[in-house]
């Protein structure tokens, strides 16, 4: 250390290292001043001029040899003149030589022996001069110690001045050497030792060499190589094809798909990339764009796939190439090609008689049924009319036909079918007419025949009326012409069956009985059941109602009974219940159990309460004095008690109490008592709540006293001792001590202070109060003043001794003391003091211990030596610090890459460079050798000191293990590397290549830098450098994605058929020519090499494609298509040729052989014409005219004049030889003069309203005159122009038969028949409704009257009738049907009852609402906590108390029995009627009954709070844990905060035990045991042997903590029970400490005549009396003195 001295005397003791500074004053350096000391001044010594200076460098004992290891000194002035006076420098030296001398100006002094040198940068020790390390100069002003470098400089070792680092290096302060920044970074600041503050990364896009300043950009279209040096041709690589970059870049960017590269060098996407242009597509990183073939559209330009970019045309589609969309042929015709963009080479028109809608491939014909009118459409309900009714048509037919007479047809009719028996109608008809109700007939019958009265129709198809009509069955009755039979309704009987009146038909029940449908007879209601007249079932009597047989209504239940539906009498509940719901038959429904605490009679409504007081005996009695019972003096009750609850502890009662009265202050009870006693004196309340008078009442404790009930006693004061404790006057309880005695409060003896201590008050009972000890290091004997003390070096041993040699003890090993202690302190953890006791003077100070040395520690607080770290380890701190040697934990292990392979090591060594050692300070084994570091892996490097290896980057690899990353070389050419570490690159698999030869890791560095092969190349084997091209012939079209398209020879694809290359490398074969096609298809490349492998279309077939992109459009003779309808031409034709005018050739491109010369054109057939010389088919004649010549002459068929007008009464519609004759009801009078009044069956004019015309098209004679049209027959009509007339709908008539034309010109003709009335259709008259039926529409609804049906009226759904057909006016009304009522649905139609719900349902809805009952599922499921074991209900019973059920609505099974409502689990209850689940009772409470009886858990009361001596702390618990042996519970007033916890149990209290679980109290240990401990072990309690026996001399009562002794003038050679066992002292002894065994002898010379009488005639030794004058005693413990005899000398 370096220390500087001004302006004064110091003197300073001890050893020093480093320079001494004095500038004035006079010094003295005390180099040592104890013995032994073998230290002296290591460094420099400066002397300054400033006027009578002294240096004195002496030893402190003279000339003893106490330097004997050498002192150093450089000694030195610095003054530039000459001193004034001496300087006298005194050093000894090893030989006990001296140096004086006046030193002058510039002089070097120094020590004698030591060597010469004056070097500023060096020091001495121990005679030699020693090199300043590396990154240290020494000082000229401080020449004893070395000086850090600064910041930002370095010295190498010895060097006079310090060195600033070079251009981007760096150090901290004391280096030996500067840092150069790492390649990738550059300089941030110099004057630091930290690499991460000296060097910043260089940003993003820049690079740099080691020991950089700045860093440099790579420019654009380049990007920065990762791990990059300063080498520019190194550190910046091109972008890959189709990237580009900005300057700064560290990766490039690939232009994105649909785009191609036109800029590498900027950063902006933009100005880099291109789009494509229209219907061109790319790949990512492209520089061309590829363009989609004819017949497909360009849906993705983002892709470098053709099968992503372009997709097919959809059917009915074509396009060109370069296309981004597809043409659609226009509707009426159909795509031919789909190759073209020309519209008229992809589309043709539709044949004449069909159509086709917009993107069609075919064209469709009319089906059968229908006519076309619209053939530009692909609809075909736009382009097909349906054939009216009445009406037909076959396939392609161009007008319908009409029906003849006898026959209908529905509307789109192929045919027109025959009328069956049974049915009718008239000319052109949509439909057979059907016989009229009760009517029959034979097949193409004109009119129906009625059944006679008394029968119904069974088969209205037949001729024969015993076929056709049977007699009614029995009990019904029919009219005229019926087709049913009527029931006689429920509630009448049949009297007469020949008529159609019910009244006439039908008498009505009276009430009480009933009848169903079609009865003969009525039936009697059974008991139970009731009916009103005219009813058709019994109804039964609801719950809580009862009848007799054939009654008409039911009677009410009396109060108090019950009954269930369908019940002839009602039950009354039995005694002990009461009613609580009349209308059910089940008595555990109808009844209720009474409450607990209540009584009742039989047919009781209530149950009454037992009044407080009183208990219930027997709940089945009408009346208090029997039922209840008064409660006994010392119980109680509550109102509605089932029994008297005894009164706790500490309350009393008297008889026909409502409860309890607490004790008075002082006073205790029992349980069940009826009065409370009074603690006797002495004795203080314990606990009022017992009835035991030794666990109410505590004797007071040792030292107090009380008087008569008392719940406290009171202590005697400190100073004084108890001497009767039943009393409540203090000066008669207590006495004060003797001299020189003390005691504290409560006390019945006083005690002396102990040796060792003095006595400082007598009024405490606190030993420590009352005596002082000696303080630490001092010691006494007993009955002293005052205490002595240990010297410094020492520590006291024995305190109770007034010997010092015994009181002190010369320190330990490892220990000192500075003064009086008691013991000597530690020197410390990580110091040593090697003296074991034997010089104290080697142990009186601290500064006696040392420091542990370097590699060294100690863990022990007082050791002897220190112990050396383990090989493995390293402590750096040499003697400094003790903390730091103070465990063997600061022996730390050595870091990660460094060893140690000795023991006591201060530092660990590096690890050599291209080895490592991972373990990090964890596993001293993994550092205790050099052996330890491990070589790196090959493919790895480390430099010196490494925990681990680095893998060379990804793009490089080492095949044998390096020092740097700079030694991993670069992948050559072919290869990658993608995963760190690599001892050998990958092969860039066949199908790619990757040419770089290792100019950049970042060419390497993923598998992606392995290229796949573009269009028409490949590479078959792997690490391949480029890719070979395909042969002539072959191609290959993959542009570089998938490598296994790449990766073979084969991979190059022979042209597929109608393709060919003559070049080889080629991405896509050439398709051939226009009329030419090639059919192999990549089988042999010899066939695809030339376009002369091509082969020319047959002759009546063409190829138009002029060889594009499409092959498929020349890959097959099949492509040469076959000239189009109206066309024909030669071999290898490109174009097809017309027909001419007159013809048409009507093959649409099916077969080549119809269309290989002019021959095969077609003259037109009769009735059409074609005036174009392209034509599929002929043109028909317009409509209105005919053309008769059949294909003889085209000259006939080359102009539309060739067709001529129709005839009167015809006309055509076109395409006809000759003209149709107008349908049925119509007319056409024009002969001839204009076709437009011929050219559609509207010319036709049709007969007026009311009129027909039957004639189908056969004459035409009967169709040119208006005169043909004739009036309609009765019950039918007709429009304009009916061929029939219609029949008026049914519910309809009509009466006029063919007279009035008017009268049938209208459906309004038709007229709805009236109340209770119905018509088929085409009637004149309307029919009756049957028996039974009505009809209440008056003419106003005819759908009211259409069908015999219509008189009936069924029930819906939610709603029942009973009436089975016995009273007709329960059918008449819609309001005869019921809605179901509670607990019942009905889900069918015209039910006659409902259905009830199931157990576990019920239905509340009261009959107000159908569709609350027109399912079951109306039935609802009971919610939880309720039930329903009946079916019909209209709600659910709850579970009750003590139950619970948790399903909510779920399944019916969990609620259709009481015992689906789960009782209780033991611990728990329910005091809820309706519960989903039972709460528990809480900790401290149980319920032992587990789910038996539901009486059990019905209220929380149920819980029982746990007895004296248990506890629980389950929430639910079916019993409570009784309190472990040695611990009690004595609480039994019911609180459960007592009883809750296992902690509620206390261990028993001193002087008690328990030897049993689950007890209320403890056990007082018995009369002569003590117990002393206060309750801190159970195992000190658990048994009576716990109880200890008291002494001789000592006595202890019941249940004592300790045992007392005899007082003061008492003794007991044996244990005694109490106070009074101890006996007084006889004469001639007395006893002056409590607890004596026996007495004390009165000395020679006194006497003591009391016989044991008062113990206070024997409590001190003065109670022994001197002889009096005249008398002796010889002897001890005399009982009387002796005269002096006679004559002898008398003692005054």
């Amino acid at each position: 250390m370096g220390v500087k001295f001004f302006n004064g005397g110091v003197e300073i003791a001890g050893s020093f290292g480093g320079g001494i500074h004095l500038e004035e004053g006079k010094v003295i350096l005390t180099l040592c001043s104890f013995e032994n000391c073998k230290a002296g001044i290591a460094g420099a010594i400066w002397v300054a001029e400033k006027g009578h200076l002294d240096l004195y460098a002496t030893s402190f004992l003279n000339n003893n040899d106490i330097l004997a290891g050498g002192m150093t000194a450089d000694i030195r002035q610095y003054s530039t003149s000459e001193f004034t006076s001496t300087v006298n420098v005194h050093a000894t030296c090893g030989e006990h030589s001296s140096w004086n001398g006046s030193p002058q100006a510039g002089d070097d002094l120094k020590a004698v022996g030591l060597d010469s040198s004056t070097a500023p940068h060096k020091s001495f020790s121990s005679g030699t001069c020693v090199s300043c390390l590396a990154g240290k100069v020494g000082d000229w002003y401080n020449p004893g110690s070395c000086t850090d470098c600064a910041g930002g400089t370095y010295s190498t070792d010895g060097t006079q001045e310090c060195i600033g680092c070079g251009t981007g290096q760096f150090s901290g302060l004391g280096s030996g050497s500067c840092t150069d920044c790492a390649a990738g970074k550059h300089l941030n600041t110099k004057t630091t030792g930290d690499e991460t503050s000296a060097c910043t990364a260089c940003a993003t896009g820049k690079y740099s060499g080691t020991a950089a300043e700045i860093c440099t950009a790579c420019e654009a279209g380049k990007r920065l190589v990762e791990g990059a040096t300063g080498d520019e041709a190194s550190a910046c690589a091109d972008c890959l094809t189709g990237q580009y970059s900005g300057p700064s870049s560290t990766s490039c960017q690939d232009c994105a798909a649909g785009k191609l590269l036109t800029n590498s060098a900027t950063a902006s996407e933009p100005d880099a990339c291109g789009a494509c242009e229209s219907g061109e597509y790319s790949a990512a990183r492209s520089t061309t764009c590829e363009v989609c073939l004819a017949g497909k559209a360009l849906v993705n330009a983002e892709t470098g796939t053709e099968s992503s970019a372009c997709q097919i045309c959809d059917s009915g589609k074509y396009s060109a190439s370069s296309s981004t969309s597809c043409a659609a042929c226009a509707a009426g015709k159909l795509l031919i090609r789909s190759t073209t963009g020309d519209e008229t080479l992809a589309c043709t028109d539709c044949l004449t008689g069909q159509y086709s809608g917009s993107s069609s491939t075919s064209c469709a014909t009319c089906a059968a049924g229908k006519r076309l009118v619209e053939s530009e459409t692909s609809s075909e309900a736009a382009a097909c009319e349906e054939c009216a009714a009445g009406k037909y048509s076959e396939s392609g037919d161009e007008e319908c036909t009409e029906c003849t007479a006898g026959k209908a047809s529905a509307a789109a009719s192929a045919t027109c079918a025959d009328c069956a028996a049974g049915k009718y109608s008239g000319v052109e008809s949509g439909s057979c007419s059907t016989c009229d109700d009760g009517k029959f007939s034979s097949s193409t019958s004109e009119s129906c025949t009625s059944c006679a009265a008394g029968k119904y129709l069974i088969n209205s198809a037949t001729g024969v009326e015993s076929a056709a009509c049977v007699f009614c069955l029995t009990g019904q009755y029919s009219g005229t012409a019926s087709t049913s039979c009527q029931d006689c309704t429920a509630g009448k009987k049949l009297v007469k069956d020949a008529t159609s009146d019910e009244a006439d038909a039908c008498s009505t029940c009276e009430a009480g009985r009933y009848s169903g449908v079609a009865s003969e007879e009525c039936n009697t209601c059974a008991a139970g059941k009731y009916s009103s007249a005219e009813s058709s079932i019994c109804s039964i009597c609801e719950a809580g109602k009862y009848s007799d047989e054939t009654s008409g209504a039911c009677t009410s239940c009396p109060t108090g009974k019950y009954s269930a539906s369908n019940s002839a009498t009602c039950s009354s509940c039995a005694a002990g219940k009461h009613l609580t719901n009349s209308a059910t038959g089940t008595e555990s429904l109808a009844c209720t159990d009474c409450l607990t605490g209540q009584y009742s009679g039989n047919s009781s409504a209530t149950c009454a309460n037992c009044p407080a007081g009183k208990s219930l005996t027997d709940k089945d009695k009408d009346s208090e004095s029997l039922a209840c019972a008064a409660c006994s003096a010392g119980t109680y009750s509550e109102l509605a008690s089932e029994s008297c609850t005894n009164c706790a502890s500490g309350k009393y009662s008297e008889a026909i109490a409502g409860s309890c009265t607490s004790c008075a202050s002082g006073k205790y009870s029992g349980a069940m008592s009826s009065e409370c006693t009074p603690c006797a004196a002495g004795k203080r309340l314990e606990d009022s709540e017992t009835g035991d008078e030794a666990a109410a009442c505590t004797s007071c404790a040792t030292g107090k006293y009380s008087a008569i009930s008392e719940v406290t006693c009171v202590s005697c004061a400190a100073g004084k001792k108890l001497v009767d404790s039943e009393t409540g006057t203090e000066a008669i309880a207590c006495e004060s001590c003797a001299s020189g005695k003390y005691s504290g409060t409560a006390s019945e003896s006083c005690t002396s202070c102990a040796a060792g201590k003095i006595l400082t008050d007598s009024a405490t009972g606190v030993e420590s109060s009352a005596c002082t000890a000696c303080l630490t290091g001092q010691y006494s004997g007993s009955s002293s003043t005052e205490c002595s003390s240990c010297e410094a070096g020492k520590h006291l041993a024995i305190t109770a001794t007034s010997d010092e040699s015994l009181a002190c003890t010369v320190c330990e090993s490892g220990k000192y003391s500075s003064g009086p202690t008691a013991s000597c302190s530690d020197c410390g953890l990580g110091k040593y003091l090697s003296d074991n006791g034997v010089s104290a003077a080697e142990h009186v100070k601290a500064e006696k211990c040392l420091v542990c040395s370097a590699g060294t520690y100690s863990e022990g607080s007082s050791s002897a030596s220190c112990t050396q770290c383990i090989a493995g380890k390293y402590l750096t701190d040499d003697a400094v610090a003790e903390t730091q040697h103070d465990e063997e934990a600061d022996c730390k292990i050595c870091a990660a890459g460094m060893y140690s392979s000795s023991d006591g090591q201060a530092t660990c060594a590096d690890c050599e460079a291209g080895k490592y050692l991972a373990d990090d300070e964890v596993d001293v084994t993994n550092h205790n050798e050099e052996s330890d570091c491990t070589t790196c892996d090959a493919g790895h490097h480390s430099g010196a000191g490494a925990a681990n290896c680095d893998g060379c980057g990804a793009g490089k690899y080492s095949d044998i293990p390096i020092d740097n990353e700079e030694d991993c070389k670069i992948c050559e050419i072919g290869k990658y590397s993608v995963e760190a570490g690599a001892a050998a690159c990958l092969e860039c698999p066949a199908g790619t290549y990757n040419e770089d030869a290792g100019s950049d890791k970042g060419f390497h560095d993923q598998a992606s830098d392995c290229v796949v092969c573009s269009h028409g190349k490949y590479s078959a084997s792997p690490a391949s450098s480029a890719c070979a091209d395909c042969s002539v012939g072959k191609h290959l079209v993959d542009n570089g994605v998938d490598q296994t398209n790449h990766d073979s020879e084969s991979d190059c694809s022979i042209c597929s058929a109608g393709k060919y290359v003559a070049s080889s490398g080629a991405a896509n074969c050439l398709v051939c020519g226009k009329g030419k096609y090639l059919t192999d298809d990549g089988t042999d490349a010899s066939l695809h090499d030339s376009n002369a492998d091509c082969t020319l279309c047959d002759a009546g077939t063409y190829l138009a494609d002029d060889g594009g992109t499409d092959n498929t459009l020349h890959d097959n003779v099949n492509d040469c298509t076959t000239c189009s309808s109206g066309r024909y031409s030669g071999a290898g034709a490109d174009t097809c040729i017309d027909c001419g005018a007159g013809k048409y050739l009507a093959d649409d491109g099916t077969d080549a052989s119809f269309h290989d010369s002019n021959s095969a054109c077609t003259i037109c057939e009769a009735g059409k014409y074609q005036d174009s010389a392209v034509a599929a088919t002929c043109t028909s004649c317009a409509a209105g005219t005919q053309l008769d010549d059949d294909g003889a002459d085209a000259s006939n068929h080359d102009n539309v004049n060739d067709c001529t007008i129709c005839a009167a009464g015809t006309y055509s519609s076109g395409a006809t030889q000759s003209c149709t004759v107008c349908s049925s009801g119509k007319y056409l009078t024009d002969a001839g003069t204009d076709a437009t009044l011929h050219d559609n069956q509207n010319d036709c004019t049709s007969c007026s309203a009311g009129l027909f015309l039957a004639d189908d098209g056969v004459d035409a004679t009967n169709h040119d005159n208006m005169n043909d049209c004739v009036v309609c027959a009765a019950g039918k009509y007709s429009g304009v122009g009916f061929g029939v007339c219609a029949d008026c709908s049914a519910g309809k008539y009509l009466a006029d038969d063919g007279v009035t034309k008017a009268s049938h010109d209208s459906a309004s003709d038709c007229s709805i028949c009236g109340m209770g009335k119905y018509s088929d259709g085409g009637s004149g008259t309307c029919l009756n409704c049957g028996a039974g039926r009505y009809q209440a529409d008056d003419g106003v609804d005819v759908a009211a009257h259409d069908e015999s049906t219509d008189c009936i009226v069924y029930c819906g759904v939610g709603k029942f009738l009973e009436d089975d057909g016995v009273n007709h006016l329960n059918h008449d009304d819609a309001n005869d049907c019921l809605v179901c009522g509670q607990g019942a649905y009905q889900d069918e139609l015209a039910a006659g009852s409902c259905v009830g719900c199931g157990a576990g349902l019920f239905l509340s809805d009261a009959g107000t609402d159908h569709l609350s009952h027109d399912s079951v599922d109306d039935c609802q499921v009971c919610s939880s906590g309720k039930y329903q074991d009946q079916s019909s209900a209209a709600s659910c019973s709850d579970c009750g108390k003590g139950r619970y059920l948790s399903d909510n609505a779920g399944l019916t099974s969990f609620h259709d029995e009481l015992s689906d409502c789960l009782i209780c689990d033991s611990g728990k209850y329910q005091d809820q009627t309706v519960g989903t689940e039972c709460a528990d009772c809480g900790v401290g409470k149980f319920i032992v009954d587990e789910g038996a009886t539901a009486s059990e858990h019905d209220s929380a009361e149920k819980c029982t709070t746990c007895l004296a001596g248990t506890y629980t702390e389950d929430t639910h618990a079916a019993s409570c844990t009784n309190c472990p042996i040695g611990k009690y519970l004595n609480d039994a007033t019911g609180n459960v905060n007592l009883h809750d916890n296992i902690d509620d149990c206390k261990i028993c209290t001193a002087g008690q035990y328990s030897d049993a679980a689950g007890l209320g109290t403890c056990i007082n240990c018995p009369a002569g045991k003590y117990l002393s401990d206060v309750g801190t072990s159970i195992f000190l309690h658990d048994d009576v042997s716990d109880c200890s026996n008291c002494g001789a001399g000592n006595f202890s009562s019941p249940g004592a903590a300790n045992c007392d002794g005899c007082s003061a003038g008492k003794y007991s050679d044996t244990p005694a029970s109490t106070e009074a066992d101890c006996k007084i002292c006889e004469s001639g002894k007395y006893s002056i400490a409590s607890g004596a065994t026996s007495c004390l002898d009165c000395p020679i010379g006194t006497y003591n005549d009391d016989a044991g009488s008062d113990k206070g005639f024997h409590d001190e030794e003065s109670d022994c009396t001197v002889c009096g004058r005249g008398r002796y005693s010889t002897s001890e413990g005399a009982e009387v003195c002796t005269y002096c005899p006679i004559g002898e000398k008398r003692c005054f």
